[in-house]
């Protein structure tokens, strides 16, 4: 897929980048710069929740620290983490409905 970006945009147009996961220095660095007002505590709280995975990728990092900086805690149950994370991305993009239909066919498909 490279060789083909790098022949339709030319060579000096396209560059391949690699996302690596988030460390915790970078969770609360991030956690400081959004207003957050103890960043240890929010990683302690991660921690406690089993959640590094989530705050390891960018995206869902981004809703643990909006969720964390509404309600001063995060959800102690993943299916909550997720509802909120959903409803705070979809805040962005009007897509509340289609977040919820998602949330709800992603954990029932199994009962």
């Amino acid at each position: 897929m490279e060789r083909a970006l790098k022949a339709g945009y030319g060579e000096d147009q396209f560059a391949a980048t690699e996302l690596v996961p988030g460390r915790r220095v970078d969770v609360v660095e991030a956690a400081a710069l959004v207003g957050i007002a103890d960043p240890e505590a929010f990683l302690k709280r991660v921690d406690q929740l089993g959640l590094a995975s989530l705050a390891s990728k960018p995206i869902t990092l981004k809703f643990l620290l909006d969720t964390f900086l509404r309600e001063g805690d995060l959800p102690t149950d993943l299916m909550s983490v997720y509802e909120k994370g959903y409803l705070i991305l979809c805040e962005e993009q009007k897509c509340k409905s289609l977040a919820l239909f998602i949330l709800y066919a992603c954990f029932t498909a199994d009962a």
